[in-house]
């Protein structure tokens, strides 16, 4: 599993992509995973490997409110329940 946030145009706005991979191959979202993340707000793409949404964090608390959806999603969505570590990277 992966989720990525990466800068669009400007400092306040930020993508946030998911998917995952099994072995070496992207995996495909069940049915029950793409509706819940359109729910969300979610683009899911065409071959139903990724997820996409812009997020604006220019007011204060957003990146911490921002920080909670991901985990939400990872739990709601996806059943992650911390049986593996969270791994996080910082890339400037």
């Amino acid at each position: 599993m992966f989720l990525v946030y990466a800068a669009v145009s400007t400092r306040e706005t930020v993508r946030c992509e998911l998917g995952w991979l099994e072995g070496l191959m992207p995996a495909v979202f069940r049915a029950e995973q793409r509706e819940a993340l359109l729910a969300r707000g979610f683009a899911v793409s065409e071959s139903g490997q990724t997820a996409r949404r812009e997020v604006v964090l220019a007011r204060a608390g957003a990146p911490d409110q921002e920080a909670c959806f991901a985990l939400e999603v990872l739990f709601d969505v996806f059943g992650y329940r911390g049986s593996e570590d969270l791994h996080t990277k910082l890339t400037l």
